[in-house]
Protein backbone atom coordinates (compact mmCIF):
# COMPACT_ATOMS: atom_id res chain seq x y z
CA UNK A 1 0.00 0.00 0.00
CA UNK A 2 1.12 3.53 -0.88
CA UNK A 3 1.65 6.12 1.70
CA UNK A 4 -0.51 9.80 0.84
CA UNK A 5 1.51 12.68 0.94
CA UNK A 6 -1.33 14.56 2.15
CA UNK A 7 -1.31 15.29 5.89
CA UNK A 8 -1.79 17.67 9.14
CA UNK A 9 0.80 16.55 10.09
CA UNK A 10 4.25 18.17 11.69
CA UNK A 11 4.19 22.05 11.43
CA UNK A 12 6.38 23.41 8.70
CA UNK A 13 7.86 26.76 9.30
CA UNK A 14 8.41 28.54 6.07
CA UNK A 15 8.13 31.75 6.28
CA UNK A 16 7.56 34.30 3.39
CA UNK A 17 10.73 36.41 2.00
CA UNK A 18 11.56 38.69 0.00
CA UNK A 19 14.84 38.04 -2.01
CA UNK A 20 16.85 40.98 -3.80
CA UNK A 21 17.63 41.18 -7.56
CA UNK A 22 21.27 40.08 -7.67
CA UNK A 23 23.20 40.92 -11.04
CA UNK A 24 25.84 38.36 -10.76
CA UNK A 25 23.55 35.34 -9.92
CA UNK A 26 25.44 33.11 -12.04
CA UNK A 27 25.23 29.40 -13.25
CA UNK A 28 28.80 28.84 -12.66
CA UNK A 29 29.18 30.01 -9.26
CA UNK A 30 31.79 32.58 -9.35
CA UNK A 31 30.40 35.97 -9.43
CA UNK A 32 27.09 34.11 -6.70
CA UNK A 33 26.75 36.18 -3.62
CA UNK A 34 24.90 35.27 -1.04
CA UNK A 35 21.35 36.82 0.12
CA UNK A 36 21.47 38.90 3.17
CA UNK A 37 20.34 36.45 5.63
CA UNK A 38 17.07 37.87 7.45
CA UNK A 39 15.30 34.99 8.89
CA UNK A 40 16.64 32.59 11.89
CA UNK A 41 16.80 29.93 9.31
CA UNK A 42 18.81 31.60 7.41
CA UNK A 43 21.05 33.31 10.04
CA UNK A 44 21.50 29.48 11.00
CA UNK A 45 22.67 28.27 8.31
CA UNK A 46 25.18 31.07 7.37
CA UNK A 47 26.46 30.21 10.72
CA UNK A 48 27.03 26.50 10.28
CA UNK A 49 28.69 27.25 6.89
CA UNK A 50 31.18 29.51 8.50
CA UNK A 51 32.00 27.40 11.21
CA UNK A 52 33.04 24.57 8.74
CA UNK A 53 34.92 26.66 6.85
CA UNK A 54 37.09 27.79 9.83
CA UNK A 55 37.16 24.06 11.04
CA UNK A 56 38.38 23.08 7.93
CA UNK A 57 40.71 26.12 6.79
CA UNK A 58 43.51 23.71 6.89
CA UNK A 59 42.66 21.15 4.69
CA UNK A 60 43.32 21.58 0.75
CA UNK A 61 40.10 22.23 -1.26
CA UNK A 62 39.96 19.06 -3.21
CA UNK A 63 39.63 17.30 0.23
CA UNK A 64 36.70 19.48 1.58
CA UNK A 65 34.28 19.78 -1.77
CA UNK A 66 31.17 20.53 0.59
CA UNK A 67 28.48 19.43 -1.62
CA UNK A 68 26.15 18.30 1.27
CA UNK A 69 26.64 19.36 4.48
CA UNK A 70 24.95 18.37 7.61
CA UNK A 71 25.24 20.00 10.71
CA UNK A 72 24.02 19.45 14.26
CA UNK A 73 23.09 22.44 16.53
CA UNK A 74 22.67 22.28 20.26
CA UNK A 75 19.96 25.05 21.57
CA UNK A 76 20.36 25.77 25.36
CA UNK A 77 17.17 28.12 26.25
CA UNK A 78 15.25 30.50 23.71
CA UNK A 79 15.41 29.66 19.83
CA UNK A 80 17.86 32.27 19.81
CA UNK A 81 20.96 32.79 17.80
CA UNK A 82 23.62 33.70 20.23
CA UNK A 83 21.64 30.32 22.22
CA UNK A 84 22.75 27.86 19.05
CA UNK A 85 26.19 25.83 19.20
CA UNK A 86 27.69 23.86 16.56
CA UNK A 87 28.52 20.51 18.14
CA UNK A 88 28.98 18.24 14.79
CA UNK A 89 28.87 17.78 11.69
CA UNK A 90 29.57 15.47 8.21
CA UNK A 91 30.31 16.25 4.70
CA UNK A 92 29.41 13.44 2.20
CA UNK A 93 27.43 11.29 -0.57
CA UNK A 94 28.99 8.15 -0.79
CA UNK A 95 29.74 4.77 0.84
CA UNK A 96 32.16 2.76 1.37
CA UNK A 97 32.96 -0.18 -1.51
CA UNK A 98 31.31 -3.29 -0.56
CA UNK A 99 34.32 -5.55 -0.88
CA UNK A 100 35.93 -3.04 2.02
CA UNK A 101 33.34 -3.77 4.25
CA UNK A 102 34.77 -5.59 7.77
CA UNK A 103 33.19 -7.34 10.71
CA UNK A 104 35.70 -5.97 12.70
CA UNK A 105 34.31 -2.46 13.30
CA UNK A 106 37.78 -0.46 12.18
CA UNK A 107 35.98 1.10 8.85
CA UNK A 108 32.87 3.50 8.38
CA UNK A 109 30.58 1.92 5.86
CA UNK A 110 28.01 5.12 4.99
CA UNK A 111 29.96 8.38 4.52
CA UNK A 112 26.64 10.14 4.01
CA UNK A 113 26.50 13.77 5.79
CA UNK A 114 23.81 12.62 7.65
CA UNK A 115 25.06 9.60 8.94
CA UNK A 116 28.55 11.11 9.58
CA UNK A 117 27.52 14.28 11.39
CA UNK A 118 25.17 12.05 13.52
CA UNK A 119 27.91 9.06 14.35
CA UNK A 120 30.01 12.48 15.33
CA UNK A 121 27.29 13.79 17.44
CA UNK A 122 26.79 10.14 19.12
CA UNK A 123 30.66 10.69 19.78
CA UNK A 124 29.67 13.97 21.01
CA UNK A 125 26.74 12.48 23.14
CA UNK A 126 29.27 10.10 25.19
CA UNK A 127 31.69 12.46 26.14
CA UNK A 128 28.44 14.28 27.65
CA UNK A 129 26.93 11.38 29.35
CA UNK A 130 30.87 11.26 31.04
CA UNK A 131 30.43 14.41 32.18
CA UNK A 132 27.18 14.01 33.67
CA UNK A 133 28.09 10.75 35.45
CA UNK A 134 31.29 12.33 37.00
CA UNK A 135 29.32 15.35 38.28
CA UNK A 136 30.55 17.98 36.05
CA UNK A 137 28.66 20.87 33.87
CA UNK A 138 26.90 18.41 30.89
CA UNK A 139 23.92 18.70 28.83
CA UNK A 140 22.38 15.75 30.64
CA UNK A 141 20.89 15.19 34.16
CA UNK A 142 21.01 11.99 35.90
CA UNK A 143 17.40 10.19 36.93
CA UNK A 144 16.35 9.35 39.86
CA UNK A 145 15.77 6.16 38.79
CA UNK A 146 17.06 3.58 36.38
CA UNK A 147 20.94 4.66 36.27
CA UNK A 148 20.56 6.42 32.97
CA UNK A 149 20.97 10.06 32.08
CA UNK A 150 18.19 12.56 30.18
CA UNK A 151 19.01 15.38 28.03
CA UNK A 152 17.69 18.41 29.91
CA UNK A 153 14.83 20.18 29.24
CA UNK A 154 15.80 23.08 28.41
CA UNK A 155 17.99 21.87 25.73
CA UNK A 156 17.29 20.97 21.91
CA UNK A 157 18.65 19.63 18.62
CA UNK A 158 18.52 21.30 15.31
CA UNK A 159 19.21 20.06 12.25
CA UNK A 160 21.06 21.79 9.12
CA UNK A 161 21.61 20.24 5.75
CA UNK A 162 22.60 22.47 2.80
CA UNK A 163 20.83 19.22 0.57
CA UNK A 164 17.94 17.37 1.25
CA UNK A 165 18.36 13.66 2.20
CA UNK A 166 18.14 11.25 -0.28
CA UNK A 167 15.84 8.25 -0.79
CA UNK A 168 12.23 9.29 0.15
CA UNK A 169 12.50 12.77 1.04
CA UNK A 170 13.34 13.42 -2.43
CA UNK A 171 10.37 10.88 -3.89
CA UNK A 172 7.96 13.81 -5.26
CA UNK A 173 4.85 12.92 -6.84
CA UNK A 174 2.72 16.17 -7.23
CA UNK A 175 -1.17 14.11 -8.00
CA UNK A 176 -3.50 14.21 -5.32
CA UNK A 177 -4.97 10.83 -4.18
CA UNK A 178 -8.40 9.40 -4.82
CA UNK A 179 -10.49 10.71 -2.35
CA UNK A 180 -13.11 8.05 -1.16
CA UNK A 181 -16.14 9.80 -1.30
CA UNK A 182 -15.60 12.14 -3.98
CA UNK A 183 -17.21 11.27 -7.71
CA UNK A 184 -15.19 9.33 -9.35
CA UNK A 185 -12.48 9.98 -12.08
CA UNK A 186 -9.95 8.57 -14.29
CA UNK A 187 -7.08 8.74 -12.81
CA UNK A 188 -4.20 10.12 -15.06
CA UNK A 189 -0.53 8.86 -15.80
CA UNK A 190 2.18 10.31 -14.06
CA UNK A 191 3.89 12.67 -15.86
CA UNK A 192 7.47 14.03 -16.75
CA UNK A 193 7.17 17.82 -15.49
CA UNK A 194 9.10 20.28 -17.32
CA UNK A 195 10.70 23.01 -14.52
CA UNK A 196 13.25 25.46 -14.44
CA UNK A 197 16.45 24.73 -12.17
CA UNK A 198 15.46 25.93 -8.15
CA UNK A 199 19.32 26.28 -8.11
CA UNK A 200 19.66 28.74 -11.08
CA UNK A 201 16.90 30.91 -10.94
CA UNK A 202 15.57 32.64 -7.58
CA UNK A 203 12.39 31.94 -6.27
CA UNK A 204 9.56 33.91 -7.05
CA UNK A 205 9.30 37.89 -4.88
CA UNK A 206 8.25 41.08 -4.35
CA UNK A 207 10.27 43.36 -5.66
CA UNK A 208 9.56 47.10 -3.88
CA UNK A 209 7.48 48.61 -6.48
CA UNK A 210 5.33 45.68 -7.09
CA UNK A 211 1.95 45.53 -6.08
CA UNK A 212 1.41 41.75 -5.88
CA UNK A 213 1.17 39.76 -3.00
CA UNK A 214 4.22 38.28 -1.52
CA UNK A 215 4.45 34.68 -2.81
CA UNK A 216 6.08 32.23 0.04
CA UNK A 217 8.81 30.09 -1.39
CA UNK A 218 7.68 27.36 -3.79
CA UNK A 219 7.98 23.08 -2.86
CA UNK A 220 10.53 21.44 -5.12
CA UNK A 221 9.42 19.22 -7.42
CA UNK A 222 11.85 17.04 -9.62
CA UNK A 223 11.53 16.74 -14.05
CA UNK A 224 11.02 13.36 -12.92
CA UNK A 225 8.47 12.46 -10.75
CA UNK A 226 8.10 9.54 -8.59
CA UNK A 227 5.37 6.67 -9.63
CA UNK A 228 2.36 6.90 -6.72
CA UNK A 229 3.02 3.55 -5.72
CA UNK A 230 6.66 3.73 -4.82
CA UNK A 231 6.29 6.59 -2.59
CA UNK A 232 7.49 5.94 0.91
CA UNK A 233 9.59 2.87 -0.13
CA UNK A 234 12.58 1.79 1.62
CA UNK A 235 15.65 2.73 -1.04
CA UNK A 236 18.98 1.68 -1.87
CA UNK A 237 22.30 3.24 -3.46
CA UNK A 238 23.36 1.23 -6.08
CA UNK A 239 27.04 -0.15 -6.29
CA UNK A 240 29.76 1.80 -7.93
CA UNK A 241 33.03 -0.26 -9.04
CA UNK A 242 34.92 3.20 -8.54
CA UNK A 243 33.45 5.13 -5.79
CA UNK A 244 31.58 2.41 -3.56
CA UNK A 245 28.31 3.41 -4.44
CA UNK A 246 26.25 5.73 -6.37
CA UNK A 247 24.86 9.16 -5.56
CA UNK A 248 20.95 8.35 -5.73
CA UNK A 249 18.82 5.66 -3.92
CA UNK A 250 16.65 3.47 -5.44
CA UNK A 251 14.45 0.68 -4.73
CA UNK A 252 16.07 -2.61 -4.46
CA UNK A 253 17.83 -4.96 -6.95
CA UNK A 254 19.81 -8.25 -5.92
CA UNK A 255 22.27 -7.39 -8.71
CA UNK A 256 23.02 -4.03 -8.71
CA UNK A 257 21.76 -2.39 -4.66
CA UNK A 258 24.73 -1.55 -2.17
CA UNK A 259 23.30 -3.12 1.69
CA UNK A 260 22.97 0.50 2.94
CA UNK A 261 19.36 2.51 3.17
CA UNK A 262 19.00 5.98 1.78
CA UNK A 263 19.40 8.65 4.46
CA UNK A 264 16.32 9.48 4.62
CA UNK A 265 15.52 5.66 5.95
CA UNK A 266 17.69 6.15 8.46
CA UNK A 267 16.56 9.24 10.10
CA UNK A 268 12.89 8.11 9.55
CA UNK A 269 13.39 5.24 11.65
CA UNK A 270 16.66 7.04 14.15
CA UNK A 271 13.39 9.96 14.17
CA UNK A 272 11.41 7.02 16.49
CA UNK A 273 13.88 5.30 18.22
CA UNK A 274 16.58 8.38 18.94
CA UNK A 275 19.57 9.04 17.20
CA UNK A 276 21.64 8.10 20.33
CA UNK A 277 21.65 4.49 18.72
CA UNK A 278 21.52 1.19 20.42
CA UNK A 279 24.42 0.89 22.68
CA UNK A 280 24.46 4.41 23.99
CA UNK A 281 20.70 3.70 24.45
CA UNK A 282 22.29 1.80 28.07
CA UNK A 283 22.94 4.91 29.55
CA UNK A 284 21.26 7.31 28.05
CA UNK A 285 17.57 8.41 27.38
CA UNK A 286 16.70 8.74 23.56
CA UNK A 287 18.05 12.09 22.16
CA UNK A 288 15.91 13.73 19.23
CA UNK A 289 16.20 16.14 16.27
CA UNK A 290 13.48 18.51 17.12
CA UNK A 291 14.20 20.81 13.88
CA UNK A 292 15.06 20.31 10.43
CA UNK A 293 16.35 23.21 8.53
CA UNK A 294 16.94 22.20 4.99
CA UNK A 295 18.31 24.19 2.05
CA UNK A 296 17.88 22.30 -1.40
CA UNK A 297 15.06 20.11 -2.63
CA UNK A 298 12.79 21.22 -0.19
CA UNK A 299 9.13 19.91 -0.34
CA UNK A 300 7.03 19.78 2.24
CA UNK A 301 4.80 16.86 1.81
CA UNK A 302 7.16 14.67 0.78
CA UNK A 303 9.66 15.53 3.86
CA UNK A 304 6.82 15.02 6.16
CA UNK A 305 5.75 11.16 5.01
CA UNK A 306 9.11 10.64 4.72
CA UNK A 307 10.78 11.60 7.83
CA UNK A 308 7.82 11.04 10.35
CA UNK A 309 4.47 10.39 8.99
CA UNK A 310 5.22 6.66 7.14
CA UNK A 311 6.18 5.35 11.02
CA UNK A 312 2.52 6.15 12.19
CA UNK A 313 0.17 3.34 12.70
CA UNK A 314 3.68 1.36 13.95
CA UNK A 315 3.10 -1.08 17.09
CA UNK A 316 5.20 0.97 19.00
CA UNK A 317 6.03 0.05 22.76
CA UNK A 318 4.58 2.44 25.67
CA UNK A 319 6.95 3.57 28.00
CA UNK A 320 7.61 7.81 28.27
CA UNK A 321 10.15 8.18 26.33
CA UNK A 322 7.31 9.39 23.35
CA UNK A 323 9.02 10.08 20.16
CA UNK A 324 9.23 14.00 19.36
CA UNK A 325 7.22 15.37 16.10
CA UNK A 326 9.79 17.12 14.49
CA UNK A 327 9.53 21.07 12.77
CA UNK A 328 10.47 21.21 9.05
CA UNK A 329 12.08 24.96 7.94
CA UNK A 330 12.64 25.72 4.13
CA UNK A 331 16.41 27.49 4.17
CA UNK A 332 16.84 30.21 1.56
CA UNK A 333 20.47 30.98 2.33
CA UNK A 334 23.18 29.29 0.79
CA UNK A 335 26.77 30.01 0.69
CA UNK A 336 27.64 28.82 -2.53
CA UNK A 337 26.04 26.85 -5.55
CA UNK A 338 26.04 23.36 -5.78
CA UNK A 339 29.52 22.00 -6.83
CA UNK A 340 27.91 19.06 -8.84
CA UNK A 341 31.50 17.14 -8.61
CA UNK A 342 31.49 13.61 -7.45
CA UNK A 343 34.10 13.69 -4.40
CA UNK A 344 35.23 10.52 -2.92
CA UNK A 345 36.46 12.47 0.52
CA UNK A 346 34.15 12.93 3.11
CA UNK A 347 34.44 14.99 6.28
CA UNK A 348 33.69 14.30 9.84
CA UNK A 349 33.89 16.53 13.52
CA UNK A 350 32.50 16.74 16.87
CA UNK A 351 33.38 19.05 19.60
CA UNK A 352 36.55 18.46 21.45
CA UNK A 353 37.83 16.41 18.47
CA UNK A 354 40.02 16.61 15.29
CA UNK A 355 38.40 16.92 11.76
CA UNK A 356 38.76 14.04 10.01
CA UNK A 357 39.09 13.42 6.17
CA UNK A 358 38.01 10.05 5.24
CA UNK A 359 38.48 8.35 2.47
CA UNK A 360 34.94 7.02 1.60
CA UNK A 361 35.63 3.95 -0.85
CA UNK A 362 37.42 2.13 1.99
CA UNK A 363 35.91 4.07 5.20
CA UNK A 364 38.83 5.46 6.97
CA UNK A 365 40.47 8.39 8.02
CA UNK A 366 43.32 10.39 5.68
CA UNK A 367 46.29 11.34 7.33
CA UNK A 368 45.89 14.89 7.18
CA UNK A 369 49.47 15.47 7.21
CA UNK A 370 49.85 14.30 3.96
CA UNK A 371 47.44 15.97 1.66
CA UNK A 372 49.67 17.24 -0.47
CA UNK A 373 50.72 13.78 -1.59
CA UNK A 374 46.87 12.90 -2.43
CA UNK A 375 47.36 12.92 -6.25
CA UNK A 376 50.89 10.46 -5.77
CA UNK A 377 48.86 8.55 -3.22
CA UNK A 378 45.68 7.68 -5.29
CA UNK A 379 47.91 6.76 -8.24
CA UNK A 380 49.50 4.18 -5.62
CA UNK A 381 49.13 2.25 -2.76
CA UNK A 382 46.97 4.16 -0.32
CA UNK A 383 47.28 1.79 2.69
CA UNK A 384 50.44 4.10 4.15
CA UNK A 385 47.78 7.16 4.16
CA UNK A 386 45.04 5.42 5.20
CA UNK A 387 43.69 4.67 9.43
CA UNK A 388 40.90 3.48 11.11
CA UNK A 389 38.67 6.46 12.28
CA UNK A 390 38.21 7.85 15.86
CA UNK A 391 34.98 8.04 14.73
CA UNK A 392 34.28 4.34 13.36
CA UNK A 393 32.08 1.95 15.44
CA UNK A 394 34.57 -0.01 17.54
CA UNK A 395 36.71 3.27 18.30
CA UNK A 396 33.26 4.80 19.84
CA UNK A 397 32.50 1.08 21.38
CA UNK A 398 36.03 1.11 23.08
CA UNK A 399 35.38 4.90 24.57
CA UNK A 400 31.78 4.03 25.31
CA UNK A 401 33.41 0.46 27.28
CA UNK A 402 36.12 3.07 29.14
CA UNK A 403 32.89 5.40 30.28
CA UNK A 404 31.18 2.65 31.98
CA UNK A 405 33.95 1.21 33.91
CA UNK A 406 34.94 4.77 35.51
CA UNK A 407 31.13 4.88 36.58
CA UNK A 408 31.48 1.49 37.19
CA UNK A 409 28.26 0.81 35.43
CA UNK A 410 27.82 -2.23 34.28
CA UNK A 411 28.47 -3.03 30.52
CA UNK A 412 28.53 -5.54 27.78
CA UNK A 413 32.04 -7.46 26.80
CA UNK A 414 31.31 -6.95 23.08
CA UNK A 415 29.88 -4.74 20.63
CA UNK A 416 27.94 -7.64 18.96
CA UNK A 417 26.19 -8.31 22.52
CA UNK A 418 25.47 -4.84 22.89
CA UNK A 419 23.79 -4.35 19.22
CA UNK A 420 21.75 -7.07 19.74
CA UNK A 421 20.47 -6.64 23.34
CA UNK A 422 16.62 -6.64 24.01
CA UNK A 423 15.99 -3.48 24.67
CA UNK A 424 13.42 -0.85 24.45
CA UNK A 425 15.22 0.81 21.10
CA UNK A 426 15.63 -2.65 19.63
CA UNK A 427 11.99 -3.29 20.28
CA UNK A 428 11.29 0.09 18.60
CA UNK A 429 13.62 -0.20 15.72
CA UNK A 430 11.78 -4.14 15.16
CA UNK A 431 8.27 -2.46 15.55
CA UNK A 432 9.15 0.23 12.72
CA UNK A 433 10.63 -2.13 10.49
CA UNK A 434 7.73 -4.65 10.61
CA UNK A 435 5.37 -1.67 10.11
CA UNK A 436 7.08 -1.06 7.08
CA UNK A 437 7.28 -4.66 5.79
CA UNK A 438 3.72 -5.04 6.55
CA UNK A 439 2.58 -1.50 4.65
CA UNK A 440 4.66 -2.81 1.29
CA UNK A 441 7.56 -0.43 2.11
CA UNK A 442 9.94 -2.67 1.48
CA UNK A 443 12.29 -4.59 4.07
CA UNK A 444 15.65 -3.41 5.80
CA UNK A 445 18.93 -4.65 4.80
CA UNK A 446 20.99 -7.42 6.32
CA UNK A 447 24.57 -6.13 6.94
CA UNK A 448 26.52 -8.78 5.46
CA UNK A 449 29.30 -8.15 7.99
CA UNK A 450 28.08 -8.84 11.17
CA UNK A 451 30.19 -7.76 14.13
CA UNK A 452 31.91 -9.99 15.87
CA UNK A 453 34.10 -8.00 18.46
Amino acid sequence: SSVSTQSTGPVVNEKKRKIPKIKNRSAEGEDFKPIEPVEFQDKLAEKCWNFVTEQTAAIIPQLKILRNLVVIVKVEGKEELENCEIVSFGNGTLTIKKENMTCDGTVINDSTAESLALRAFRRYLLDQVELCLTGKASIYSKDRSGGKCSVKKSVKFFLYTNSCPMGDCRAVNTQLPAQPMETETPTTETQEVKIVDPEVTPDPMETGDSTAKPLKPKNWVPRRMCKMEDLGKITYFLTSPEFGSSETTHLFSEEKSHCIVSPSDKLAVRQVCGVQGSVLFCLSNPVYISHYFINRSFNEPTISRALHLRMKGANIPSGKDAPVEPLFTKVMWKATRMVEKRNKWGLIWTKNHDVEILFTPQGKQYHRDKQEEVESALKGDLTPYLAPSEYCTKALFTAYVNVCKKSKKNYPQKYSVAKSATTRYRQLKTSLLTHLKDNGLGDWSVNPCKPDY
